[in-house]
């Protein structure tokens, strides 16, 4: 009997029904927690990844804007509005706040404009593993920095995910310095008149000067174009300066080409390019570039071009090759005509007071020529950087499309504005004494007898494009052009002596034309046709 209730007692019965559900639940509970932490911890490191893309993408959008050179850091006044939540807010303020990401407030700094800016488009998406990041790039003037020359780069990056809008900012702010080893910084520039006229058996002199913006540098001279020699003289010697004279000497050869330099930092050297003309020498008439190459880095190299007319009587034009008839004059088109000729005009010349320098801002130019066509409307001013073939922008009609130079088309009604080109300041600029545009014109018939006055207007612009002043409207040539081809021809601009003119930070000078008579031209190119204003900078620019 004992052993018959022991093995009873020791039977495998099983787990009863109830034991059953609590084991149950019990799992239950366990992996709908570890699930639910699974899903979790996924959720994290999408997230995480989504960040850390966006962190990428704020970075390489800030080192693009840092990689620009620092007067191309700038954005387009045009652009402001385009696919930007904050657009209408900041034109009517030109600011934006780049700590709260809006456009009013008491943190709201100055946007720094021009119209041939580098951060264009400033919106742009970009699609990452399934997820569509918006970048928005702004370009502003720290507020502490009243008068410096600092920019602050802002990055802001928003992306949707799960229903919920995220966003990541970025900042860095850079200054017109250069880091790493020196580069050569220099100018080329002309000192004298770029278009000239010899008689055979004269003597031509025209004057340049290197101005050294970098490291210690020396520079080799060289012309192509033309059939003279010229010899190259320092201007620095015991004689007077400015004048060419027996006191100036040739300058010395490095491997057979003359050098300028070395010249120290911040220092101007200027020379002279002298030919003599054979007195056998046909009438001719040619364009002549002068170019300066860094003897430190020969890759970085300078022009400036020049026009050189050979001829019995200088004082005399070309005579028209066909006349004039009585019907009206024809209206250009946008057929390439042949390459047009050039004839000696009269350009007055720049006239810095005091401790102020000339310096060159030249038409129609930009970083890049994204708005190279028919339809643009409004052309930038770059300062101290002569436009290229891959740089030069076309105006309205670009009338020989095969060729180097650029014309505008006008109507001929007195007035109706035809080209305008504006640079903007980025930081406070004092400008002392007479400054100088210079364009080429022609009459649209190629008749020397067609009647021409041009009228070129200076005025000072708000950040806003808003009219502050006008600082001179000044005409030039009247009555028949007497040139059959296009010719030089150029205003001073007074800008006051002493103190002179100040123009505020992101104000913009504004240079306009007008020409009253019959259709005319006006051209402007990198060689043939040089265009520019020159600005008596006292400080800034």
């Amino acid at each position: 009997m004992f052993s018959s209730r022991l093995n009873r007692l020791h039977g495998d019965e099983g787990f009863s029904l109830l034991e059953s559900v609590v084991a149950l639940t019990i799992a239950g509970i366990i992996f709908t927690a570890f699930g639910a932490s699974l899903l979790s911890a996924m959720r994290a490191v999408v997230v995480g990844r989504t960040v850390q893309q966006s962190a990428n993408l704020a970075d390489k959008s800030l080192e693009s804007m840092r990689s620009l050179g620092y007067d191309a850091v700038a954005m387009r006044p045009s652009d402001l509005t385009v696919s930007d939540p904050l657009g209408s807010a900041m034109t009517s303020c030109s600011c934006f706040d780049p700590s709260k990401n809006l456009a009013s407030g008491s943190g709201t700094e100055a946007l720094v404009l021009d119209a041939a800016g580098g951060i264009n488009p400033h919106v742009t998406t970009t699609t990452l593993n399934s997820t569509v990041y918006t970048v928005r790039r702004y370009v502003t003037r720290p507020a502490d920095a009243t008068g410096a020359t600092s920019k602050r780069l802002t990055v802001v990056v928003t992306w949707t995910r799960a229903g919920n809008t995220r966003t990541q900012i970025v900042g860095s702010t850079i200054t017109p310095t250069r880091s790493g080893l020196p580069l050569p910084d220099f100018k080329f520039t002309p000192k004298t008149a770029t278009a000239a006229c010899t008689s055979p058996g004269g003597e031509q002199v025209f004057g340049f000067a290197l101005t050294n913006n970098g490291a210690r540098d020396s520079w080799t001279v060289s012309s192509s174009g033309g059939s003279l020699t010229w010899a190259y003289y320092d201007d620095s010697g015991a004689g007077s300066p400015g004048v060419y004279d027996d006191d100036d000497v040739a300058l010395p050869n490095t491997a057979g080409s003359p050098t300028v330099g070395p010249v120290e930092p911040t220092t101007t050297q200027p020379f002279w390019a002298v030919a003599t003309v054979s007195p056998t020498a046909p009438s001719a008439t040619s364009t002549i570039t002068f170019r300066v190459t860094s003897v430190a880095d020969p890759t970085y190299s300078q022009v400036v071009a020049t026009t050189l007319q050979v001829a019995g009587t200088c004082t005399s034009v070309p005579a028209p090759t066909t006349s004039p008839t009585a019907s009206p004059s024809p209206s250009p088109t946008a057929s390439a005509p042949p390459q047009p000729t050039t004839c000696i005009g009269t350009v007055p010349t720049a006239a810095p007071n005091g401790s102020a320098t000339a310096r060159s801002y030249y038409l129609a130019n930009g970083a890049t020529n994204v708005d190279n066509t028919t339809a643009f409307s409004l052309l930038p001013l770059a300062k101290q950087t002569a436009p290229t073939s891959t740089t030069l922008w076309n105006y309205s009609t670009d009338l020989a499309s095969n060729t180097a130079g650029r014309y505008v088309a006008t109507s001929g009604s007195a007035t109706a504005t035809t080209p305008e080109w504006r640079y903007q300041f980025s930081t406070v600029t004092k400008l002392t004494g007479t400054g100088v545009v210079t364009l080429w014109g022609a009459p649209a018939n190629a008749s020397s007898l067609t009647n021409l006055t041009f009228t070129v207007k200076v005025r000072t612009l708000s950040s806003t494009g808003t009219v502050l002043s006008t600082v001179t409207t000044a005409t030039a040539g009247s009555g028949a052009w007497g040139c059959t081809g296009f010719k030089p021809f150029g205003i001073s601009v007074p800008f006051g002596s002493g103190s002179g003119t100040t123009i505020t930070a992101n104000s913009f000078l504004s240079v306009t034309v007008t020409v009253a008579g019959s259709p005319a031209l006006i051209a402007y190119d990198t060689t043939n046709f040089p265009a520019q204003v020159v600005l008596p900078v006292k400080s800034g620019g």
